[in-house]
């Protein structure tokens, strides 16, 4: 209702998840993706808000694309459209950040951080979040992303005195993003698992995607030592 009086405000609420913008001005990102957590636990209306329209696509919608593209009229003299003609929503710039995980646990731990809080909150909500998370999941290269930000048995930090308070405190932003990482890669095991006992016209299908999915996270898992606790 407040989007409809003050159109101009979605602009506003989306500019800080612009990944130039949230990593020069990350606690401004930060506050702005605390509002996107609350939104998806308890007011719909702004998720809806902030995650759609988006430019991401699902992979059979743009094959699709791709596959009706040549047959289009004078699709030879038309233009591919420009970065400002496709929608912007948070999951472009959440997804935009995660695949710079590597870097940003670096120079930017606790923007990473708020990153994986949010999608973790999406995975905890799943029955209300669906749309959206399923959007993030099936982006190519979505679970490899989120792999990286995983700790590895030498990436810990170990307890020093020489550790300045701006050294520990990223310390613990680190050690957040791995914990939510490893969050997120359970609560989607344990939603592969219910899926599995569930019948669906599709069955087939969805059992071969889950099958995928399934060996991509125990993959993930294998960073840590846990895959053979999580399967057994």
């Amino acid at each position: 209702a407040l989007l409809g009086v003050l159109p101009e405000l979605r602009p506003a609420l989306l500019r800080p998840f612009q990944p130039q913008v949230a990593q020069e001005y990350p606690e401004w990102a930060v506050r702005s993706m605390a509002l996107l957590e609350g939104g998806i636990r308890s007011h719909l209306e702004i998720l809806d808000t902030l995650c759609f329209p988006s430019a991401l696509k699902l992979p059979e919608d743009a094959a699709a694309a791709a596959a009706d593209a040549p047959n289009a009229p004078a699709a030879r003299d038309t233009k591919a459209p420009s970065s400002r003609d496709s929608p912007f929503s948070a999951l472009d710039g959440l997804w935009a950040l995660l695949r710079q995980a590597p870097a940003l646990l670096l120079s930017r731990p606790k923007l990473l951080a708020a990153v994986l809080r949010v999608l973790c909150t999406l995975w905890e909500c799943q029955g209300s979040a669906h749309g959206a998370l399923e959007l993030l999941r099936r982006q190519e290269g979505f679970w490899p992303a989120v792999k990286a930000c995983l700790p590895s048995s030498d990436a810990l930090p170990a307890a020093s005195p020489g550790l300045d308070a701006a050294e520990c405190e990223a310390a613990a932003w680190r050690l957040q993003v791995h914990a939510c990482a490893l969050h997120i890669l359970l609560l989607e095991l344990l939603s592969v698992q219910v899926s599995d006992h569930t019948a669906a016209a599709d069955q087939q299908q969805q059992q071969q995607q889950q099958s995928q999915g399934y060996s991509e996270l125990l993959s993930c898992m294998g960073v840590l030592g846990l895959s053979r606790v999580l399967s057994s």
